[in-house]
């Protein structure tokens, strides 16, 4: 939904904004349709960054250590 119009809107259009072979990878796959629903936005299903996968369980995961930290909130 979100990949070309913000590339072209940040002046990225030849560098980022398509899913293809040789593109950085950074997408946000949601468990639902958020034109239907906007709280879908929430409902985070995983990440793919720089080629990585990471569900669900492995953000909970993160956020936990993170929020365990020293100096955390």
């Amino acid at each position: 939904m979100t990949t070309t119009e913000p590339a072209r809107f940040l002046g990225e259009a030849g560098s980022s904004g398509r899913v293809a072979p040789g593109m950085p990878a950074g997408l946000v796959l949601l468990a639902e349709n958020p034109l239907t629903d906007h709280t879908a936005l929430r409902r985070i299903a995983g990440v793919l960054r720089e080629g990585s996968w990471w569900s669900r369980a492995d953000l909970g995961t993160v956020l936990e250590r993170v929020a365990a930290a020293p100096g955390a909130r």
